[in-house]
């Protein structure tokens, strides 16, 4: 089994980790698939969470989740990680405690012959925020189509009264005429 220092020199060394990782806009670790360590972030992640990159590479990835939640994100990865990659949406909580709704894409890298799992990080705050606001704008515009189909409905309903009203004073226009 290699120690952190020997997958740190392996990772440096490769193309992919020099060329994507570092520079990559997209917020991603790269975590040992054994015991689920940190062993490396890009600068975007940093930026999202707020630790440093020393704080980073002390922790093991589910522990960037709340605390509630560890255990049962141990034995996903347990059921996972024999797989080339997966998935997951989760809280991840930033150095200030705040909460970043993110999606965590797993992608298993061999890399010198050595599995790694590259992590994709993608910050889901905006699409939550999206989605919430459309589901409140389908609420306005449910409540507004329920308004207007009572509208609809009161004014069919005083035509038919004005149609009997006049249909019966059509039929007193007669009468008087006969």
């Amino acid at each position: 089994m290699l120690k952190k220092a020997n997958y740190k020199t392996l990772l440096e060394k490769s193309v992919f980790f020099k060329q994507v990782f570092f520079e990559n806009a997209i917020a991603m670790l790269i975590v040992r698939p054994d015991n689920l360590q940190i062993i490396d972030a890009n600068k975007k992640i940093i930026d999202m969470v707020g630790f440093t990159k020393s704080e980073l590479l002390k922790k093991r990835i589910y522990e960037m989740n709340p605390v509630k939640l560890q255990p049962k994100i141990k034995k996903q990865f347990e059921n996972f990680k024999e797989k080339a990659d997966f998935c997951f949406d989760l809280p991840v909580i930033k150095k200030n405690k705040d909460k970043v709704y993110a999606e965590e894409r797993f992608y298993k890298f061999k890399i010198k012959d050595t599995e790694v799992f590259v992590v994709s990080i993608y910050d889901l705050t905006e699409r939550i925020n999206l989605e919430r606001n459309i589901k409140e704008e389908n609420h306005k515009l449910m409540t507004k189509t329920k308004e207007l189909l009572q509208i609809n409905r009161n004014l069919i309903s005083s035509y038919e009264h004005l149609k009997k009203k006049f249909k019966d004073f059509r039929i007193m226009q007669k009468q008087e005429l006969i």
